[in-house]
């Protein structure tokens, strides 16, 4: 089994026991049990498993499921911003054959609760970034910080991934976006819903 596999499994396996924890802590009755099980059936959705992705080697994979929601130029790249609903697979899988260049986990822009920002190179050099975004509006204060980080990577600095690997997930759904060179044509207009996998830009 790959290492980010691994990962995304232990981050599965921790949830379940924080929620069968949680189960035993409580007071026994129906109530309870029925609650425990409503979370458990909900974390096998949040992870279930996409094991289809058609690989395209000179295409720009979709990282996640999600909705475009706008596509501009700003900075001399090309910015997509797409939010993903809680019923969306959690996990991340690398675009194209890349390398980790960088991690940056920390707020990019003033809607920012959490951010953890992938910046990559492709096999040509392109350089782009991914960013998994907790926003304000979409902050749940409330929840329990046993959680830990909503954001989360599976990758080192200078890993290289192929393309449909996993390198992080995002719990509950929230937003990403993709920092792209000029040089990618991309083939994707606002408001459409991407599955992942789906080819986004052309490199």
């Amino acid at each position: 089994m790959k290492k980010n596999n691994i990962f995304f499994l232990y981050s599965f396996v921790y949830e379940l026991f924080i929620i069968l924890f949680i189960g035993l802590l409580s007071t026994y009755n129906k109530y309870y049990l029925f609650i425990i099980i409503i979370l458990i059936l909900s974390l096998l959705f949040f992870y279930r498993n996409n094991l289809n992705i058609t690989l395209k080697p000179n295409n720009f994979l979709s990282p996640s499921a999600s909705k475009i929601t706008k596509i501009e130029r700003k900075n001399n790249i090309n910015i997509v911003s797409t939010y993903l609903s809680p019923f969306d697979k959690h996990f991340m899988i690398a675009p194209c054959d890349c390398q980790v260049v960088n991690k940056i986990y920390k707020p990019q822009r003033k809607t920012d609760v959490e951010c953890m920002r992938h910046i990559m190179k492709d096999k040509y050099n392109n350089e782009f970034y991914l960013d998994q975004i907790v926003s304000k509006p979409l902050h749940w204060g409330w929840m329990p910080s046993l959680l830990y980080d909503r954001c989360v990577s599976f990758v080192n600095i200078g890993q290289h991934l192929k393309q449909g690997e996993r390198y992080g997930l995002i719990r509950f759904g929230s937003n990403m976006e993709y920092g792209l060179p000029l040089n990618y044509k991309i083939n994707n207009v606002v408001n459409k819903k991407i599955m992942i996998g789906e080819p986004i830009a052309k490199i």
